[in-house]
């Protein structure tokens, strides 16, 4: 059996037509997992009102901390996981599988809400890892929503502390793979696991960040620890890329993509070496802050306060993320 967790925070549209896509999937062994993180909208109530009336889950709700008792999940259960607050994509996800561990699936699949699957997208992942086991992460070849011939992302290369994407942008007609492509990156928005890949507290990913960077720092892990990851090409799904923070400043994105990315590679490596990346990636950022409009100064500014924040915190909590990225509590 295969858990399959969607994380909701203020988007039910883009759930519940993931919820109806995910009703068309091939084969009776999974069930869904639908983890509200804290929204503040009518979320809770319209997916509530959803599973009274679809037919094709049976539908149960649970709350956060309730320690209510729940029998093991049937094929095609659809879970609500109400969660007191939003955690954050990282520990949200980490809740859901600390929900789900009880009743020991097989394989967990961690889903974007703002995604839609084809029909056989699970019958794919889960045949080719028994033909290949030693590929323990797998992800789906990912497309954009629209236009859906299009990649946004089927894995890419980690080196040295930077990050090369595989055929991102490119037509699905060019890879040239016909079954998989072994990658040592892999995104968050797709990920399918076994439970053996979840570290030494049960959790998948890092709760260092509260947004962003859980991927990379995931794939670092990987890397690390010698787990084999694949996309598998026939395996398709559509996401509509960049939703949740589509309406946020563009530099807040920016400095908080770019801090999180430095106090991970300042964890994972040797001082040295963060010294020396530090210093080659800072010549990219200023490239790509002045190719933007960003004003000399403002850029000296950003890449100063960079180099001294990365240094200072060992990760980006809740309250640093609001703050950094200007959002009234």
């Amino acid at each position: 059996m295969t858990a399959i967790i969607l994380l909701n925070w203020n988007g039910c549209d883009d759930t519940l037509a993931c919820l109806e896509s995910l009703s068309a999937v091939k084969g009776d062994d999974f069930y869904v997992v639908v983890a509200d993180n804290g929204s503040t909208d009518d979320s809770v109530n319209r997916l509530i009102d959803w599973g009274g009336k679809q037919t094709f889950y049976s539908f149960c709700k649970v709350a956060e901390r309730e320690g209510q008792e729940m029998s093991s999940p049937s094929a095609g259960a659809c879970i609500l996981y109400t969660l007191s607050q939003n955690y954050g994509f990282a520990k949200g996800n980490n809740l859901a599988i600390e929900l789900v561990s009880r009743f020991h699936p097989d394989h967990y699949l961690v889903l974007n809400n703002d995604t839609e699957v084809e029909p056989d997208f699970l019958q794919q992942l889960a045949l080719f890892q028994t033909q290949y086991p030693q590929y323990e992460v797998l992800s789906p070849l990912i497309s954009l929503y629209s236009p859906k011939g299009i990649i946004w992302n089927c894995g890419g290369r980690l080196f040295a502390g930077f990050r090369k994407y595989y055929y991102a942008g490119k037509p699905v007609s060019a890879v040239k793979e016909s079954s998989h492509i072994p990658v040592s990156f892999i995104t968050g928005c797709a990920l399918y696991f076994s439970p053996r890949v979840l570290d030494e507290q049960g959790q998948l990913f890092t709760e260092r960040f509260f947004f962003g960077e859980e991927d990379f720092a995931f794939s670092l892990r990987m890397q690390r620890e010698g787990v084999g990851m694949a996309c598998v090409v026939a395996s398709r799904i559509y996401h509509k890329v960049g939703r949740s923070t589509s309406k946020l400043k563009r530099n807040d994105k920016r400095f908080v993509y770019f801090l999180n990315r430095y106090i991970d590679v300042r964890l994972h490596y040797s001082s040295l070496f963060f010294n020396l990346w530090s210093g080659v990636y800072s010549l990219y950022i200023v490239l790509l802050l002045l190719k933007a409009g960003t004003s000399v100064k403002e850029t000296c500014n950003f890449i100063r306060r960079l180099h001294a924040d990365s240094r200072r915190y060992d990760g980006v909590t809740r309250e640093m993320y609001m703050e950094l990225m200007g959002i009234k509590r």
